[in-house]
């Protein structure tokens, strides 16, 4: 079976073509190496920072030990307030000791004791 031959101009599209398409290609490659790189790039300086960030976690939580065992220790009561949400942060031991609270039993706002000397509407808007 005989093939016709292709006109030249038909030869030279043709080769344009491929050629277009070669250089496509290359262009395609190039690039993909370059996000491949720029994504190697991005995922060591997330795990940089992720070793970091646990590293920080882990010298917060040591430190919020180590504050605790402070205020645990301390002979004189310490209560930490928000006023504003009727919110007891902490209570130390000696705190709670003082305050008649039992460490099994959770403090809320309304356990807490008048402050000495409250009278009248001052002692209402303390209490709020």
């Amino acid at each position: 079976m005989e093939t016709a031959a292709l006109p030249p101009m038909a030869n030279v599209q043709l080769a344009d073509a491929f050629s277009s398409f070669i250089a496509a290609a290359g262009r395609l490659e190039h690039s993909h190496w370059q996000l491949h790189d720029e994504v190697t790039h991005l995922r060591t300086q997330l795990e940089e920072r992720n070793r970091a960030l646990a590293s920080s976690l882990a010298e917060n939580e040591s430190m919020r030990i180590a504050l605790r065992q402070i205020l645990d220790a301390l002979p004189c009561g310490v209560a930490v307030l928000e006023p504003s949400v009727k919110h007891i942060v902490l209570l130390n031991p000696e705190a709670q000791r003082l305050l008649g609270i039992s460490a099994e039993q959770s403090a809320t706002w309304t356990s807490l004791p008048e402050p000495a000397g409250c009278r009248g509407l001052s002692c209402l808007e303390t209490r709020r």
